[in-house]
């Protein structure tokens, strides 16, 4: 277990960097009115109570990193409809509610205000789903209104809270929530840029007017996992729709959730968001738990691998001629970067999955990786094409410069502290430092460390971190000080024709092995490792990137039924995801991954020129890799 907004959201940061300290919250103003109804299922709720919650962002800090406490409470006391509650969320503070009728129907009116920037949603607990036997206390349902005042949340709203805008908050904010009613954020300029983010993709599951699960995410060339967000609705609606905590739909749902301690279907949802796979035999039970009647149609039609949420985004680019999308990062924004070898484009998304226009013209030649500088203002691209070059691309400007000087052959690229480029030449056997103006600072000799065909490399904390190699036909990991001089030779802890690499936030460095299908942890001293195996017989390994918990997350792109997929371990090594994966034989030759600022898990498909996403499946991690690198804060939370 795991305890577009952002292309201007961040947008002052595009030239400083977006800063980690907190942030001074803006003056509240008298929020929009909100109406909407409260449903479980088909049916009206009469009698819930509907609070109205903001994101904490630091403004109360019980704990010293402003995760984990109470959402704030924006309903007021001076509305004639508003009641008192202390006992929700924060009973210091206290928590108002209004009533829903016995139409399900409920009004806020003047009651409340908010400030610019504040992530806000409904939350509506118990109430009378209308069988005959009373108020159901673990009726918990949600909807996000998002970004106040923003786009979604702007004017007069109409709401409709039920099963589907639930599954949708729940997996859009689940990366900053251990239950309904604590939703929160260090209150950082980059926590504030992730969590609007992630508020703002719940649009992309569920209209917010009818509750009703989206086939297409809007402004996209994607499309939406309608099926799974009405399966998963079902699922909770079992539980809504029933005599309380005792039926059988609720025992099933909380019995099924690990040690979740879930007491209602909103908590239910946001825990199944965090814990996806809670295990064979629980994934059974909770598959066949809906109602008689599924409310929500249609549905899988076969019990699926894991309860993921996966969008998947085609365009700015990426097209079916234009596939094997290899390289892939996220800018301080949240924005999506992706070079395709086959055509030679640049490719940006926003966090939203919103195309833009691609960028061909740039000197590309086979590009293999991408990577952002500290400020998020350049990206720097490995072309293995031709005889290899290094490709500067500045954002703001859209002009590129190229570098082919002791360049040959490059897989990837990485960006240190101080602002240099690191590229491992597959073709000379060397690696090579670039100055941030494309100068060469550094050249190994070939075969230096035992470098022998080195594909992927990554960079410790510090502005003068040591630079770690997955030496591929080796079979090695090299390790080498910022200046050049080689500090280790290592295939400790199983490492086998290393590919993909990662640090996390303790230093240790992450492979994943061609050879013999695994996944290694090897500690920075270079003198001990781990091997942990995912349980699959025809793996193929690839990709690896750390999120905010140090979890590991790991694409296969072997063709076996159950490959083609994505895995997930915990730091300890344990693998959360079963033995098949996340999605085994969903995706076609998964590649690259990167984890973004507000949860989720960013992959492309090398066979089809997508990407997807899956929505809230990780703990959000500071990005850029660069800004985290300088920052000292590899694999952490924003």
């Amino acid at each position: 277990m795991r305890i577009a907004v952002a292309a201007t959201f961040c947008l002052p940061f595009i030239l400083t960097g977006c800063s980690l300290t907190p942030t001074a919250a803006p003056a509240p103003d008298t929020g929009p009115a909100i109406t909407g109804q409260v449903h479980g299922g088909q049916q009206a709720i009469s009698g819930a109570q509907v609070y109205l919650f903001a994101a904490n962002a630091g403004v109360f800090t019980p704990n010293t990193n402003g995760y984990g406490n109470a959402s704030l409470s924006l309903l007021k006391s001076t509305g004639s409809n508003v009641t008192l509650d202390n006992t929700v969320a924060d009973a210091t503070y206290g928590d108002y509610y209004v009533t829903t009728d016995a139409n399900g129907n409920f009004s806020i009116t003047g009651d409340y205000t908010c400030a610019a920037g504040q992530q806000v949603y409904l939350y509506a607990l118990g109430g009378n789903p209308g069988l005959g036997s009373g108020t159901n206390s673990a009726s918990g349902l949600l909807a996000i209104l998002g970004n106040c005042p923003g786009t979604t949340f702007s004017s007069s709203l109409y709401v409709r809270v039920n099963e589907v805008s639930t599954v949708a908050a729940a997996y859009a904010f689940s990366g900053f929530a251990t239950d309904a009613v604590h939703v929160s954020s260090s209150g950082t300029a980059l926590a504030k840029t992730g969590i609007a983010n992630a508020f703002a993709n719940a649009t992309n599951l569920a209209d917010l007017a009818t509750g009703a699960a989206l086939q297409t995410p809007p402004g996209t060339l994607g499309s939406a996992p309608y099926k799974t967000v009405n399966t998963i609705a079902d699922i909770l609606a079992a539980c809504v729709n029933s005599s309380g905590p005792a039926s059988t739909g609720c025992t099933t749902l909380f019995g099924n959730l690990g040690t979740s301690g879930a007491t209602d279907t909103a908590t239910a949802a946001i825990y199944l968001a965090l814990t996806p796979y809670p295990g064979a035999t629980q994934m059974t039970n909770l598959y066949g738990n809906p109602t008689p009647t599924t409310p929500f149609t249609p549905t899988l039609t076969a019990q699926p691998a894991s309860f993921t949420i996966v969008l998947s985004f085609a365009g700015a680019g990426l097209t079916a001629t234009n596939n094997q999308p290899h390289g892939l990062a996220i800018d301080a924004s949240g924005n999506v970067w992706i070079a395709s070898a086959k055509g030679s484009v640049l490719s940006e998304f926003t966090p939203l999955g919103v195309p833009s226009a691609p960028y061909g013209s740039i000197g590309l030649n086979n590009p293999q990786s991408v990577a952002l500088d500290v400020t998020s203002t350049h990206i720097w691209i490995a072309n293995y094409g031709s005889s290899g070059s290094i490709t500067k691309f500045t954002i703001s400007g859209a002009t590129a410069a190229n570098y082919t000087t002791s360049i040959s052959g490059p897989y990837d690229v990485a960006i240190d502290g101080s602002g240099n480029a690191w590229v491992p030449n597959f073709n000379l056997s060397s690696i090579t430092k670039l100055s941030s103006t494309g100068g060469v600072l550094f050249t190994s000799s070939a075969s230096a460390n035992g470098l022998n065909g080195p594909e992927d490399l990554a960079i410790e904390p510090g502005t003068a971190g040591n630079v770690w190699v997955a030496d591929n036909y080796s079979g090695h990991a090299s390790a080498f000080t910022n200046a050049g001089a080689t500090f280790a030779d290592d295939n400790t802890g199983g490492i086998a024709d290393p590919f993909g690499i990662a640090i996390d936030a303790g230093g240790n460095v992450w492979f994943t092995n061609e050879g013999n299908n695994s996944v290694s942890k090897l500690a920075s001293s270079g003198t001990s490792g781990s091997n942990f195996t995912l349980g699959t017989t025809n793996a193929l390994l690839d990709a690896i990137a750390i999120d905010g918990a140090g979890n590991a997350w790991i694409t296969d792109n072997a063709s076996g039924s159950n490959d083609n997929t994505v895995f997930e371990l915990n730091n300890s090594g344990t693998n959360l995801s079963g033995s098949t994966g996340y999605l085994p034989g969903s995706a076609n030759y998964p590649d690259a991954l990167a984890v973004d600022g507000s949860g989720n898990v960013w992959f492309t498909s090398q066979n089809t020129g997508t990407v997807y996403e899956l929505v809230g499946a990780a703990v959000p991690v500071v990005t850029p890799i660069a800004y985290a690198v300088a920052n000292t804060l590899l694999g952490t939370r924003p």
